[in-house]
């Protein structure tokens, strides 16, 4: 009691009349996500030298108040301990932290992030891109996972550890945008032009590469599968610019026996003659943009 009573007076009473008070930094704390340690260093030099950063005026040595906070860091990593034992200040705080930043962002990201263009250059708000959805799967990931792998928020042990998860989001971000929300699409988009023309022969391998034919690496060969020439499958999503070329798809020969290109003057198939990809394919078989179990899609949440 008498320990309390000490806090009380000398802690949770503390207001400096000039922007700090320990009641209100404690609500930011906790409102913060719990992860700016700046207000515990300041409790630790309220009590121990009566001041937020000793040495405090009108201290001296031997008396009330000391040059510097004693212990200052053990101070902290107590404190950081006893929050990831009560489940309070661990990756659930990391998150929090995340999903703050990110949201006291919202118009930045609506207005300068999640923005795809169609082929003449016009951004446009993305229709399938959405802050509140990569927000969801973040904390899908963050606290669940597949597979046993989880998406990195941050450290738990640093003051200012989540800035480590909030990095790795933007580094996302940029790779993200780039291979998906500047498309509007999910599915990978058929994109490369040969002879200024989409064949739908990408669907096998953009870039001259064949989807069919790649490998997983040697730790995961597990998860591959062998090529199945008579698989059907078709995309569900493409690009939204006016006339952009069709959702992919894959079949076998004796459904499709050549394939063509994407009419972008009509807005359609159109398979009257074969038109080969960069790598010289005019079929669809057997390729589904993910070949051999190594997954193509280009959607990211």
């Amino acid at each position: 009691m008498t320990s309390m009573f000490e806090w009380t007076e000398r802690v949770q009473s503390f207001d400096d009349l000039k922007g700090f008070n320990y009641l209100d930094e404690l609500r930011k704390f906790v409102d913060g996500g719990l992860i700016d340690f700046d207000f515990f260093h300041a409790t630790s030099g309220i009590l121990d030298g009566g001041c937020l950063e000793p040495p405090c005026a009108g201290s001296s040595a031997g008396k009330m108040g000391s040059k510097e906070v004693h212990l200052k860091e053990e101070r902290l990593e107590h404190f950081q301990t006893i929050l990831r034992a009560l489940d309070t200040g661990s990756e659930k705080a990391l998150l929090r932290g995340i999903i703050k930043y990110f949201t006291d962002l919202r118009d930045v990201m609506n207005g300068q992030i999640l923005r795809s263009q169609t082929p003449q250059g016009q951004l446009y708000p993305s229709y399938r891109y959405t802050l509140d959805d990569m927000l969801a799967s973040i904390t899908f990931m963050a606290e669940t996972g597949v597979g046993g792998s989880k998406f990195y928020i941050g450290e738990a042990k640093k003051s200012d550890g989540v800035k480590y998860g909030i990095i790795n989001v933007i580094t996302f971000l940029s790779q993200a945008y780039k291979e998906a929300i500047q498309f509007d699409a999910c599915d990978e988009n058929n994109w490369q032009l040969v002879n200024d023309r989409f064949p739908l022969s990408n669907s096998c391998g953009q870039l001259g590469m064949s989807y069919q034919d790649m490998h997983c690496r040697e730790d995961e060969a597990f998860m591959e599968c062998p090529v199945k020439p008579e698989m059907e499958q078709y995309a569900l999503t493409s690009a939204l610019w006016f006339q952009a070329p069709g959702p992919f798809k894959c079949g076998p020969r004796s459904k499709f026996p050549t394939s063509g290109f994407w009419d972008y003057d009509l807005g359609r198939e159109n398979n009257e003659d074969a038109y080969a990809n960069s790598r010289g394919r005019v079929d669809v078989e057997g390729c589904c943009w993910w070949g051999r179990g190594v997954i193509q899609t280009r959607g990211v949440w």
